[in-house]
């Protein structure tokens, strides 16, 4: 663990710095450590990780390469409450500096419905990171492709996950009209809370 607070520390600083933790190939050696047994050492390592993804666009696209992207998401879906709040801090850096390719495979890896799971999470802060994150991740996607990927979103099972899909599509892809639209209340069933049919038109990290 200090090793790795070490190799964290690196990384809070310029991006040469990070750059060289980049080229001694640290990165594959994070695939151990975020899988980790013990919960301290997943939540240094993602912490570590959200300040490579505060980094450049290339600095980006190692982490993409090195497979580290899937393993956090599943830290958000089955991590300690520190190891998550380190992985947002991950994917909120991610969105706010990745280009349009980069954000379309993090869109694909389902990282939308993961990210609302974590609003039941009471943490003010949390909530804060969780909605930069999808802040960014939407406002800089073409707006059918946004749309895709929250109708992938209709029928999930929590409730909280479809109230946050809800919201981000009256924000981002309101009614022309300006009129509330009635389908966009759920209705309750086996499978879920649904939508009505979906229609064609509308930082570092230093904890």
């Amino acid at each position: 663990t200090p090793a790795l607070r070490a190799v964290g520390n690196v990384v809070t600083g310029r991006d040469d710095q990070t750059q060289a933790v980049i080229e001694n190939n640290a990165l594959y050696y994070f695939r151990n450590l975020l899988t980790h047994k013990r919960s301290t050492v997943v939540k240094e390592a993602a912490w570590a990780i959200s300040n490579i993804t505060a980094g450049t666009k290339p600095q980006i696209q190692c982490v993409i390469e090195a497979g580290l992207v899937p393993l956090v998401i599943d830290i958000l879906r089955r991590g300690d409450f520190k190891a998550k709040k380190e992985a947002i801090w991950v994917i909120t850096n991610y969105t706010s500096g990745a280009n349009p390719e980069q954000l379309k495979y993090l869109l694909h890896c389902d990282v939308i419905p993961v990210m609302c799971e974590q609003m039941e999470i009471q943490d003010p802060k949390n909530s804060q990171n969780i909605e930069g994150g999808l802040d960014y991740a939407l406002t800089s996607f073409e707006e059918n492709e946004g749309t895709n990927m929250l109708e992938k979103l209709q029928e999930h099972k929590k409730l909280e996950v479809y109230e946050a899909c809800k919201s981000l599509i009256e924000k981002y892809f309101p009614e022309d009209d300006g009129e509330e639209d009635v389908h966009l209340a759920p209705d309750s069933t086996t499978q879920g809370f649904q939508f009505a049919p979906p229609v064609s038109a509308p930082v570092f990290n230093f904890s």
